[in-house]
């Protein structure tokens, strides 16, 4: 007997930015490996769990989900750049132990975890 409190299937109606997400990283994963021209969306709805219909309703066609996988390693990429210069800014105006201080478990400490710098207490 099924569990009452057991997780709704992905991509289910209950968890739809779960199902957006797994579609893009699996997307993402599948044009990386095969490029636009050998990727195939029924390996992209394989690897998300997802059936190919769920699929092109959060994309209308494989180039819309390109685009959003390509918007996706674009918007990472942009976030570690500004991770690292606002680190080597913090650094360089010697304000380093000061943002630990007062943001040490909070968003300074998740540039430094995502930047790959650590705290040196």
């Amino acid at each position: 007997m099924p569990s009452a409190q057991a997780r709704p299937r992905l991509g289910s109606r209950g968890r739809p930015e779960e199902t957006r997400t797994a579609i893009l990283q699996a997307a993402v994963r599948e044009f990386a490996r095969e490029g636009i021209a050998g990727a195939r969306t029924d390996a992209i709805a394989r690897a998300a769990k997802v059936n190919k219909a769920l699929l092109y309703y959060y994309y209308r066609d494989k180039d819309a989900l390109y685009g959003a996988a390509l918007d996706q390693v674009a918007r990472l990429h942009r976030r570690a750049f500004v991770d690292q210069q606002f680190l080597q800014a913090a650094h360089h105006l010697g304000t380093h132990d000061y943002l630990v201080r007062i943001h040490g478990s909070d968003q300074y400490q998740v540039a430094i975890t995502r930047s790959g710098e650590k705290i040196v207490p």
